[in-house]
């Protein structure tokens, strides 16, 4: 599970979908509506195609990206917050794309044993710890 935590405004959001052909990391219109963002007032970082639609990215400044198993926080990243606006694209995920993903040096891997795969990142004192099967 992974939640972001902006000034006055912290959701959890129980999945992201990571997308390694995505440049941008974002949060979903929905969730943005849930928190409260109204993205009609943020500068248009970039525009995308996701679902044959037009997106418009978001500016939403800095938000703290944290990944949860349980009550546990495990890793908490501060990075650069991006909200999806389409009045067209319908229902789509938040997006943790390859922006984040190299930024923190984090990775996927299917372990031989059960066959899942893993999001996996380095904390202090430990490597490889496995955020989410998948």
């Amino acid at each position: 599970m992974a939640s972001v935590k902006m000034p006055q405004h912290l959701i959890p959001l129980s999945y992201f979908l990571i997308d390694t052909g995505s440049p941008y990391t974002f949060i979903s219109q929905s969730e943005c509506e849930m928190m409260r963002i109204n993205l009609n007032n943020c500068k248009t970082f970039e525009r995308m195609d996701i679902a044959r639609s037009q997106v418009e990215l978001k500016d939403l400044g800095t938000a703290t990206f944290n990944f949860h198993v349980g009550n546990d926080t495990l890793a908490s990243f501060s990075y650069k917050a991006l909200g999806g606006s389409s009045r067209s694209a319908g229902y789509y995920p938040s997006i943790l794309g390859r922006d984040f993903l190299e930024e923190f040096n984090l990775g996927i891997s299917r372990r031989r044993n059960d066959g899942h795969r893993y999001l996996e990142f380095e904390t202090e004192g430990s490597k490889g710890i496995s955020v989410r099967r998948f």
